[in-house]
This record gives structure tokens, C-alpha cells and sequence, in this order.
């Protein structure tokens, strides 16, 4: 338990997905990729037994899913809004409707994130886990990095 405590990053890191803009050169999926691929790389160096390591990378394969997800939403909430904005007949409700549905599925979305991330904790023991936080770290950096301006 003592890892997950100090390990609150990821929650904030999670937060910023949908908060965040700003402009990258680079696309932002070959961003996302390049850090899950970073954090593959760690295991692999760091979870020495084979069949906890594929545990650990499948987990990491489910994350990098929820991640796209997320990414799919975020894009899907920015051209609904800007239909909706564009309908001069929307109403107030239709927009608060939205608003509210798009809310609802974005926390759904961190929420399984954040589940994946627990279940990473879970399959690692507490050197592994110490070891990987400075890859992990970065890698969340970097998606956070990823989906900004979404």
C-alpha cells in the first residue's frame, strides 16, 4: 500500500489529460508511444522472472489502451462541442447535457487508467516497483505530455 501513497503522481498526471493544452512538434501518439515503449524497456530490464513480466507488460498494453481511449474521447469531446457550439439553435440544456455525458465518460476513462496503474503496482514487488517509478514517471509525463491541447 505504501507504494501507491507515494505514488500519487499518476493521479495528477491522470488530471492533467484532460486539462492541459498547448502545441507539440512532435505528433503526440509517437510521444505516447515512445514512453510506453520506455517503460516496456524498463521491465524488461527490471522484473526479472518471465511470467511476471508478461503479467506486468500485458498490464501495460491494457493501460496504453485506456490511454488511447482517453485520447479518442478528448478528440470526440472537442468536435462535438464544436458542432454543438456551431448549431446557432443549440440551447443551454443540449450544452449542460454534454457537458454533463462528456464529464461522466471522461471520469470513467481516468478511472480505468487509474485502475491499470494500481494493478502495474499490484504485480510488482517493492524493488521493482521503486525501480520502474523513475521510467513510469517519465512515461506519464510524457502521455500527459501527449494529450495536451486535446
Amino acid at each position: 500500500m505504501s507504494r501507491l501513497i507515494t505514488h500519487t503522481p499518476f493521479l495528477a498526471v491522470i488530471m492533467l489529460l484532460v486539462a492541459c493544452s498547448s502545441g507539440e512538434p512532435v505528433s503526440r501518439e509517437d510521444q505516447q508511444a515512445a514512453a510506453f515503449a520506455d517503460l516496456r524497456s524498463a521491465v524488461a530490464e527490471t522484473v526479472a522472472d518471465d511470467d511476471r513480466q508478461s503479467d506486468v507488460l500485458a498490464i501495460i498494453d491494457s493501460l496504453e489502451k485506456d490511454v488511447d481511449d482517453l485520447r479518442t474521447l478528448l478528440v470526440h469531446r472537442r468536435t462535438e462541442l464544436r458542432e454543438l457550439n456551431a448549431n446557432y439553435d443549440a440551447t443551454r440544456g443540449q450544452f449542460v447535457e454534454f457537458a454533463s455525458q462528456m464529464e461522466s465518460r471522461i471520469q470513467s476513462g481516468r478511472r480505468q487508467a487509474l485502475e491499470q496503474h494500481l494493478r502495474l503496482a499490484a504485480a510488482t514487488t517493492e524493488e521493482e516497483w521503486n525501480s520502474l517509478s523513475k521510467a513510469q514517471t517519465r512515461a506519464m509525463k510524457s502521455v500527459a505530455q501527449s494529450v495536451q491541447g486535446i
